[in-house]
C-alpha cells in the first residue's frame, strides 16, 4: 500500500543522516542506496555533507528540547576561530573584526518547536515541491477490481490482520493518514481516504525535504528519532522509544545517576563548609541572627547541626 511509501523514505532519511561522508566509500553509497541524483556524480562526498548538516540542523531543534541549538555550526565557528588566532594576524579591517565577533558569539537559545518548525517549513515552501493526489481505502473490507472489467467485482478482507505468533490485530495503516484536515470520504457506499504523495524530485535535497514535508502532514514524523546519548538518527515504531539501543540507554541514565551523585556530594560538601563557617562566627562572639544571614543556614539547620541550642 501506498502508506508505506513514507515511512520507506524516512528510512533513506535516517540513513543519509547516520551516514559517515569523510570516511564512507563509494560501495558503501551504493549499499546505503544513497547513490542517486547528485550523490552519483564526482564530489559526492562534499555535496553529502553539505546536505547531512543542512538537514540535521533542520531537524535537530525538532527532535531534541536541549537548551541550544545548531551546534554544529558552533562547533565549527570555534574550529575557525582557533585558525584565525593562529594566523597571527597583526591587521585586520572592519569585515574581518566582524566576522572574528561572529565566530566567537554565545550558543543560540532553545526558542521552542513551533519557532524551528515554522522555519522548516518556510524552508520547504521555497522549494516549490510537486505533489500529485492518490486514493487509500479507508475500510476493512475493499472492493478487487479484476483486469477485465466484463468480470463481477469482489471482496477482499484485509484488516483487521492478525499478527503470527500474537493475539494481536493489526489495524488498517491507512487510517494514519487521517487528521483534521483529512477524513474519510464515502462514495456509493465505499470508504476512501485522499491524499497527496510527493510526485517529481529534481534533485536529492527536494526528495528529502518532500519526505520531510509529507512526514509532517500525516504524522509518521514522530517516529524518527534522535538518540540522546550518541546522536543517531533512527525510526521508532514504540513511540515510548527514546534511544537506539539498550546500551544508549544504560549510558545515558548511568552518567545521569552519576552526575546526581557528585552534585549532592558537592551540596554536602558546601554545606559543610557554611557550618564550619558558623561555628567559628559564633566562636567570635557574633549574634545568631548575624550568623544565618551570613551563612545562609537557618536556625533549625544550625540546631541539627548541634551548634546552637
Amino acid at each position: 500500500m501506498r502508506v508505506t511509501t513514507t515511512e520507506l523514505l524516512l528510512a533513506r532519511l535516517v540513513t543519509l543522516l547516520n551516514f559517515d561522508f569523510k570516511t564512507g566509500t563509494q560501495k558503501k553509497l551504493e549499499e546505503a542506496r544513497l547513490n542517486v541524483h547528485e550523490l552519483d556524480r564526482a564530489g559526492w562526498q562534499k555535496t553529502g555533507a553539505k546536505l547531512q548538516d543542512e538537514i540535521r540542523l533542520d531537524l535537530i531543534p525538532l527532535l531534541s528540547d536541549t537548551p541550544t541549538d545548531e551546534f554544529q555550526e558552533r562547533a565549527k565557528k570555534l574550529e575557525l576561530h582557533s585558525q584565525w588566532q593562529r594566523e597571527k594576524r597583526h591587521k585586520r579591517d572592519k569585515q574581518d573584526d566582524f566576522r572574528l565577533r561572529l565566530m566567537t558569539a554565545g550558543l543560540r537559545l532553545y526558542h521552542g518547536p513551533r519557532f524551528y518548525l515554522d522555519r522548516l517549513l518556510e524552508k520547504i515552501n521555497r522549494i516549490d515541491l510537486q505533489f500529485r493526489w492518490y486514493a487509500e481505502s479507508g475500510q476493512h473490507e475493499w472492493t478487487v477490481y479484476d483486469p477485465d472489467l466484463s468480470k463481477p467485482l469482489s471482496k477482499t478482507t484485509g484488516y483487521p490482520e492478525p499478527v503470527p505468533g500474537t493475539e494481536r490485530k493489526k489495524s488498517n495503516p491507512t487510517m494514519r493518514l487521517l487528521g483534521p484536515e483529512r477524513r474519510i470520504t464515502t462514495i456509493v457506499g465505499e470508504k476512501f481516504i485522499v491524499a497527496r504523495q510527493l510526485s517529481h524530485a529534481k534533485s536529492f535535497r527536494e526528495l528529502l525535504y518532500g519526505t520531510i514535508a509529507e512526514s509532517l502532514e500525516n504524522g509518521s514524523f514522530t517516529k524518527l528519532r534522535m538518540c540522546p546519548q550518541c546522536g543517531t538518527f533512527f525510526v521508532g515504531e514504540d513511540l515510548k522509544r527514546k534511544f537506539c539501543g539498550d546500551r544508549c540507554k544504560d549510558q545515558f541514565f548511568n552518567s545521569k545517576k552519576a552526575k546526581e551523585g557528585k552534585f549532592k556530594q558537592y551540596r554536602q560538601q558546601s554545606k559543610g563548609a557554611l557550618l564550619a563557617k558558623a561555628r567559628r562566627l559564633l566562636n567570635e562572639g557574633k549574634s545568631k541572627a548575624y550568623v544565618t544571614e551570613e551563612t545562609g543556614l537557618s536556625q533549625r539547620a544550625l540546631e541539627r547541626a548541634g551548634i546552637v541550642n
